[in-house]
């Protein structure tokens, strides 16, 4: 099932029908109670990282967690140092990987750092997430993909 596999976006006005697999959300007018939705049903990696981002204890910054931002809601926001992090499903299908990439140039025109970490990645290492999350928050690069900076081997974001 969608939600069994740790990651996964949910559609704006999901209206109780199961999570797509990826959660990229195009905000609507109602994106404050869409994000304030999504916080109440977090996913099983959602919960996880916010245990590490939330009170400022990666790099003293603050994180929101299903921030709207623009046309869409973002897993994780921190405005001090314009970065978003997202997680991703374990099944990320080849169209969810195109709207990513829209998603992801969208955000970067903003000057917005984007890291896309896989949900299994979370489950599996998430010390190598923090650590890279830590990197991200103290360096000036553009967006990355958790496969471009895991310190374990598969290289993630399938």
């Amino acid at each position: 099932s969608p939600v069994a596999d740790g990651g996964g976006a949910r559609a704006a006005g999901g209206g109780g029908h199961a999570r797509p697999l990826h959660k990229a959300v195009i905000a609507s007018t109602t994106s404050a109670d869409q994000a304030r939705t999504l916080r109440t049903n977090a996913t099983p990696p959602e919960r996880i990282l916010w245990r590490y981002l939330r009170n400022k204890q990666i790099g003293g910054v603050k994180f929101r967690r299903q921030h709207p931002i623009g046309p869409y809601i973002a897993d994780f926001y921190c405005h001090e140092r314009s970065l978003v992090i997202e997680i991703d499903g374990n099944s990320h299908e080849h169209d969810q990987k195109r709207h990513d990439a829209i998603r992801d140039e969208w955000m970067e025109s903003r000057r917005l750092r984007v890291i896309r970490v896989p949900a299994r990645e979370i489950f599996s290492n998430i010390e190598g997430v923090v650590r890279t999350i830590e990197r991200e928050i103290t360096t000036q690069t553009p967006s990355v993909s958790f496969a471009d900076t895991s310190p374990v081997g598969d290289g993630g974001g399938e």
